[in-house]
């Protein structure tokens, strides 16, 4: 019988042409905290989410590997909001710091979301998941 694996993510890494500018965006505007010792001139970046780190790097990093892979499309990173109050809360923090949201606590068959953009044009979702 195989054994059946359960995936969980552990590490979530962005690359940019313009590292600060995006740890600026996830520090200042969407108010992430880094992990302890984080230094910008650094060439990683992580910040404290709890069981998955989320990171930023400068893409030179990635430079010297000699495969090919996609260096154009956009990430998707989904935050999730445990009720409506902070999906309002949330939307309002990006709002007031100049962030357009593309959807505002649009309803879907799985719940309500926003998308907005990073400063690198990843997407960015929150989700505030259907109660079942």
């Amino acid at each position: 019988m195989e054994k059946k694996i359960n995936w969980r993510i552990s590490h979530v890494n962005l690359y940019s042409e313009d590292y600060s500018k995006l740890i600026r965006f996830y520090r200042d505007v969407i108010g992430m905290n880094p992990l302890k010792g984080m230094n910008e001139k650094d060439n990683w970046y992580g910040f404290d989410t709890g069981k998955t780190t989320f990171a930023l790097e400068p893409v030179s990093n990635r430079k010297r590997y000699t495969w090919e892979y996609n260096t154009k499309n956009p990430v998707l990173v989904q935050f999730q909001a445990h009720d409506e109050d902070e999906l309002e809360a949330m939307n309002q923090q990006l709002e007031k710091k100049g962030v357009k949201l593309l959807t505002r606590s649009e309803q879907r068959s799985y719940g309500k979301i926003t998308i907005f953009l990073d400063p690198d044009g990843n997407f960015l979702e929150i989700l505030l998941p259907s109660q079942k």
